[in-house]
């Protein structure tokens, strides 16, 4: 944080100062749960990602114009 120029000296320490009216996350979580509670585990997602339902810029079955064209004017571009 600049501390010099207009704003003068002692600006980083007033804007800290305004951070410390916010309880840490360990306090927010006592106050949920009555009592200090243990992180949760980190388990990584191991899905696949989605395939497109379909692929960009193909028509619609049937072959006419999608909904979302008929209502939305940027769905046309």
């Amino acid at each position: 944080v600049e501390t010099s120029g207009r704003w003068g000296e002692g600006l980083a320490a007033r804007l800290a100062g305004r951070l410390d009216s916010h309880p840490t996350l360990e306090d927010r979580v006592r106050r949920v749960y009555g009592r200090s509670m243990a992180p949760l585990p980190l388990t990584p997602v191991k899905e696949p990602p989605e395939r497109p339902h379909r692929a960009a810029g193909a028509a619609p079955p049937g072959g006419g114009p999608s909904l979302a064209s008929l209502v939305d004017p940027f769905a046309r571009l």
